[in-house]
């Protein structure tokens, strides 16, 4: 049989390419690409998950739409899903910055 790792990833081939590219950006320091080649894994990974499930009403949905209809279905708790976001929206504002900066992170 031949090797197709691409197929553990259920975003399939382009899945598996974009979450590689967001490791080796983060290796190599570009934390800015491996955010948003991150952000695109989540959202490819998303889609097909829920095209699966028979939702194919969200083809062209963006990411906030996909999480919506995750959290909708509760495949991350809402609990969860609430509190990492509200600790990026923390690091946002500043609040609790792990770094000791006065300012937010990022101005």
């Amino acid at each position: 049989m031949p090797e197709k790792e691409y197929l553990t990833f259920p975003g399939g081939w382009i899945a598996k390419h974009l979450f590689e590219e967001a490791r080796y950006c983060f290796v190599y320091a570009q934390f800015l690409a491996s955010i948003s080649l991150g952000m695109a894994y989540i959202e490819h990974t998303l889609a097909a998950l829920l095209f699966g499930t028979g939702r194919s009403h969200l083809e062209r949905a963006n990411i906030s739409e996909l999480l919506s209809e995750a959290v909708s279905l509760n495949w991350p708790k809402v609990s969860e899903f609430t509190a990492a976001f509200s600790s990026i929206i923390k690091l946002q504002v500043g609040q609790d910055n792990p770094h000791g900066q006065k300012e937010a992170v990022g101005r």
